[in-house]
């Protein structure tokens, strides 16, 4: 399912691989895949232009990523803040 949602996500099928994400979250047990699981649902929401759910979800999940990929923590931030500039 990680795969899936990882390939709706580079189809740029945005809303289906934050819906996969979601799904997956419940069912993980592994933290490592559940980290990226979160950061591609990241990236997915950034697609569908909502940077508050964005940066809500990476808030609630920042501990978890940061363990595993920090460095993409703190670019997606900035990513997120640079993004929500634009649209307002």
């Amino acid at each position: 399912m990680f795969n899936i949602q990882y390939i709706d996500l580079m189809r740029e099928d945005f809303a289906m691989s934050a819906e996969m994400g979601s799904r997956l979250l419940g069912l993980l047990d592994n933290n490592e895949i559940k980290s990226n699981t979160v950061l591609n649902m990241v990236l997915a929401y950034e697609g569908l232009n909502k940077p508050n759910a964005a940066e809500e979800l990476l808030k609630k999940h920042e501990g978890l990523c940061s363990q595993y990929q920090p460095e993409a923590v703190d670019t997606l931030y900035e990513e997120i803040h640079r993004n929500q500039k634009i649209i307002k």
